[in-house]
């Protein structure tokens, strides 16, 4: 007598946990891409779209959305310029005095209440105020005399934290602090800090090393009221004590360190953050890894280290996920993302263009409205943001390098396209899954996948004889959702395998599957 199994939550946690397949439950994949998880829905995810061209040859390397009273700006520093696009034209605010030397690869960028501070450990921290395109970039002041070049300082990073300013991985006079720590003194509202002198006894500014047992200091963030830092191998802490002292510092972790600046988001009250051969999670008390084993081995497969600094992550707010952003195999820029979802606890991976950096942001407020979006209602991968009038009005951007000599790159829209995206390869996939136990022989007769949409999907099954026997895989069949019930392939083994795969580039949404099949015995 045939049953039927309703596998209702299929794949909703995305890639596996720890556990062996043939005992993971049904809510986990064995293997993902180019695939969102929402509301209980699994869809194809993927694709770009150019929202500005950058400037002839042109290498950027950082992008910060920046909103302000006056206006909405893409500040987006690189080799030798700064540039800011208006949402109208893409206009140099670089420093008259200009850049030079290696840049393009260290630029980083930090707000201090509206106004950005970017800074890059070959030139000297600069500020960008007030916020309009006819505004250039001029020298971050040390004191109310001289700016941090003409007291020849640099720093790696500059992070904000509350009224105070951090500067991370230190030169000081032509000598390398890599364990070093400044921070200014605490800054009026809307204004910058107005010394970093630790000698300036009517002021909170102050220096200090960490100690070089866990290496260079890569990055930063607030966590709550403490700053947070992150060093090759390992994390401390800065608490605000006040007083003399002003911040009190204590290790937090010796293991953990940080691939990449600009490799950390907050979300929940919880850092995320990439390590060399995982990715983490600090929650202030403890680190620890939310990469599951199979996920992780991926990661680390994936995974170029030697372009490890040319990694990002982004804090992609609303759709709930962090996207950790990873140069793969022999490329030096990053191609695809590892996407964490802290709403729903599951993981997911994208390929991505080749890219320099990336950020979350607004775009052009004319670019999406209620009319333009593609698709429809129920089958659809923009995010609706209730809250504006244009939906996914804040999506994921990237930035891209021009593809050679008088060429152009660009600042492209990777997420809540205005058109559907094409040439999408969607992959869901799960093998080791027992119908009856692990012992126990089935045979499935039809399967009645729960697809709404127009895109039609190729649908394989295949069965296993035992735990981590070879896979006897079927021909995939054709499946419209438009047209079809079931697909009738007959498999026979005592666990099973399923691999879903877009046949075209029209939208689908995969909420689970029905299986029919009759109990073949035990072995």
């Amino acid at each position: 007598m045939p049953k039927v199994l309703p596998l209702k939550e299929f794949g909703q946690k995305g890639l596996n946990s720890d556990l062996p397949e043939w005992e993971l439950s049904q809510e986990f994949l064995t293997d993902v891409n180019n695939i969102r998880i929402r509301d209980g829905k699994l869809l194809p995810f993927g694709g770009s779209e150019s929202e500005v061209q950058l400037p002839v040859d042109f290498d950027p390397g950082c992008l910060q959305y920046v909103k302000v009273a006056a206006g909405n700006y893409w500040l987006i520093p690189g080799d030798n310029y700064v540039y800011v696009y208006d949402f109208s034209s893409v206009t140099d605010i670089s420093n008259p005095s200009g850049y030079s030397g290696d840049t393009t690869d260290f630029w980083q960028i930090t707000m201090m209440g509206e106004i950005p501070i970017i800074n890059n450990k070959n030139h000297y921290p600069e500020y960008w105020d007030p916020q309009t395109i006819i505004t250039n970039m001029v020298a971050l002041p040390w004191d109310a005399s001289n700016d941090w070049d003409a007291e020849n300082e640099s720093c790696s990073v500059i992070r904000s934290h509350k009224r105070f300013l951090f500067a991370l991985d230190l030169v000081s006079s032509g000598t390398e602090i890599p364990d070093g720590v400044r921070w200014s003194s605490a800054a009026d509202a809307d204004s910058i800090p107005a010394t970093w002198d630790p000698t300036d006894t009517t002021n909170f500014a102050g220096f200090t090393t960490l100690g070089t047992g866990s290496g260079r200091i890569i990055d930063g963030m607030s966590l709550r009221d403490a700053f947070v830092i992150y060093r090759e191998k390992g994390i401390a802490v800065a608490d605000y004590v006040g007083g003399d002292n002003v911040f009190e510092f204590r290790q937090l972790d010796t293991d953990a360190g940080l691939a990449c600046v600009d490799g950390i988001i907050e979300a929940n009250e919880v850092h995320y953050f990439i390590g060399y051969t995982d990715i983490y999670m600090n929650d202030g008390n403890e680190v620890e890894s939310i990469l599951h084993e199979d996920a992780r081995r991926a990661f680390q497969a994936d995974f170029n280290i030697e372009f490890a600094h040319r990694a990002f992550a982004i804090r992609n707010e609303i759709s709930k996920e962090a996207w950790f952003c990873i140069p793969v195999g022999n490329g030096e820029y990053p191609t695809k993302a590892y996407i964490y979802n802290w709403k729903n606890d599951s993981w997911t991976v994208r390929d991505i263009d080749e890219c320099t950096h990336g950020a979350y942001g607004g775009r052009d407020a004319s670019a999406l409205t209620w009319d333009t979006i593609p698709g429809n209602w129920d089958a659809n991968t923009i995010s609706w943001n209730q809250s504006s009038s244009n939906p996914g009005s804040d999506t994921v951007f990237l930035c891209t390098k021009p593809s050679g000599a008088g060429q152009q790159g660009d600042l492209l829209v990777a997420d809540n396209l205005t058109s559907q995206p094409t040439g999408i390869s969607a992959l869901i996939e799960r093998v080791g899954l027992a119908l009856e136990g692990i012992h126990d022989t089935t045979t499935i007769n039809r399967v009645y996948p729960r697809i709404s949409g127009t895109g039609k999907v190729n649908i394989q099954l295949g069965s296993q004889d035992y735990p981590g026997a070879p896979i006897r895989w079927k021909d995939s069949e054709e499946f419209d959702p438009t047209t079809d019930r079931s697909i009738t392939t007959r498999t026979t083994g005592e666990l099973h395998c399923f691999r879903i795969t877009n046949a075209d580039d029209n939208l689908w949404e995969f909420s689970g599957l029905d299986l029919e099949y009759v109990y073949a015995g035990a072995r």
